[in-house]
């Protein structure tokens, strides 16, 4: 119970943290330069708007649980779904502590295809994010909350963030105590896969595993590290720092406010596909 709710104090300052910090300066910055900026990248629909939300991602490292409360920053301020989605993606599968890790593990063959098909995926994921039921709730996107005129932008940013405090207090604090209560469970994979071994499904059975599972971004190595020297193939291990790192359980219940649970379903559903599907074509190419 102790480690628990000390897992469970530290994930909410984590969690609630970026929330806030993130929501802050996105607004700070709107209402000081306008909401151009972030059309110009951030707000787009088109090809231009999905690699900028993909490489936004790519140098943000947090954790699954953690990406959730910047994705609802970013639709608050004015981020179009299909680059918050690209950037859903991107931000804890392939950021720069993940990447440092997969080269640890997997050397630079498999840093590479990993990359490859983590922007990929990334930009699939903002393509289709309407066809994932990625429309986040007018009340959780719409930007400008705060219209008291003659409010100096820094007070104006306040009460924005104040507005998605309160409307996003309870999912961090639930998401946080899912993530609290399976740090203390110490959940880990590596048993059954080891015992799997190089069975023609093992990328399907460690996407299955993983996709659950709350792994902060330095850790990923010591979950894949022992399996990586037992031989376990490289499309399964691919499929298995991908899984654990893209989503987990905490991620889906903040998200939920958000998309609901169709949007939460709809996207589990597709990281299964592509985390799985990316393992069984690279075991494929390289049998």
């Amino acid at each position: 119970m102790n480690l628990f709710a000390s897992e469970w104090a530290v994930h909410v300052v984590e969690i609630g943290g970026l929330l806030l910090l993130t929501n802050y300066v996105l607004a700070l910055v709107r209402h000081t330069l306008g909401d151009g900026w972030i059309r110009l990248a951030l707000g787009r629909h088109d090809t231009v708007g999905l690699v900028c939300g993909a490489m936004v991602g790519a140098v943000t490292p947090v954790c699954s649980c953690s990406v959730g409360a910047i994705y609802a920053s970013l639709v608050q301020n004015g981020a179009s779904p299909r680059a918050a989605a690209a950037f859903l993606f991107a931000a804890p599968a392939i950021n720069e502590v993940v990447l440092i890790a997969v080269i640890l593990t997997l050397g630079w063959q498999g840093a590479v295809v990993y990359l490859a098909a983590g922007l990929t995926a990334a930009v699939l994921t903002g393509r289709f994010a309407e066809s994932l039921h990625l429309r986040p709730c007018l009340t959780c996107s719409a930007p400008g909350e705060a219209t008291a005129a003659g409010w100096p932008a820094w007070r104006l940013a306040l009460a924005d963030t104040t507005g998605v405090a309160r409307r996003m207090a309870l999912p961090v604090l639930a998401g946080a105590g899912v993530a609290g209560l399976m740090q203390a469970m110490h959940i880990d994979p590596t048993t059954v896969l080891t015992g799997i071994g190089a069975a023609p499904w093992a990328p399907i059975a460690a996407a299955v595993l993983a996709l659950p599972i709350h792994i902060e971004p330095a850790l990923v190595s010591g979950l894949v590290l022992p399996l990586a020297a037992s031989g376990l193939a490289l499309g399964t291990l691919i499929s298995l720092t991908m899984a654990a790192t893209v989503a987990s359980v905490p991620e889906a219940v903040v998200l939920r406010t958000l998309v609901g649970w169709r949007g939460v379903g709809a996207l589990s559903t597709w990281f299964l596909v592509y985390t799985s599907g990316i393992g069984l074509l690279v075991n494929t190419l390289h049998a």
